[in-house]
């Protein structure tokens, strides 16, 4: 017998500004070379790097570089060799500005850096 009540659906969480700040504060210490928080950060944000990647390297017919692109920003992040600031902008859009601009090396030089 099946019932036909409606189960009630919270709502996603929201992000508050201390949320956000923690998280600015984790990719700090990742840009600074700590290995658990780029392991943080590889397991919550990979997918999305991915497909910005793929989103700048398709066009190019290049796709297939994508995951070149985004090891290549965790390995920067291993190296140091990107420095992210909280107080000059939020996290995620810094991640993404970073994986667009090393898929558009790709994009150019057929893969790495030139």
């Amino acid at each position: 017998m099946s019932s036909n009540k409606k189960i009630p659906v919270s709502p996603l969480p929201t992000t508050t500004s201390a949320t956000k700040d923690d998280f600015d504060e984790l990719v700090f210490h990742a840009s600074q070379g700590d290995r658990r928080a780029i392991g943080a950060l590889a397991i919550a944000f990979y997918p999305a790097l991915l497909a910005e990647a793929r989103a700048v390297l398709a066009p190019k017919g290049r796709r297939h570089c994508a995951e070149d692109a985004v090891q290549d920003f965790f390995l920067s992040l291993c190296e140091a060799r990107n420095r992210f600031l909280p107080g000059q902008g939020r996290a995620i859009p810094w991640m993404k500005g970073i994986v667009r601009a090393i898929a558009q090396t790709y994009g150019q030089y057929g893969g790495g850096r030139p």
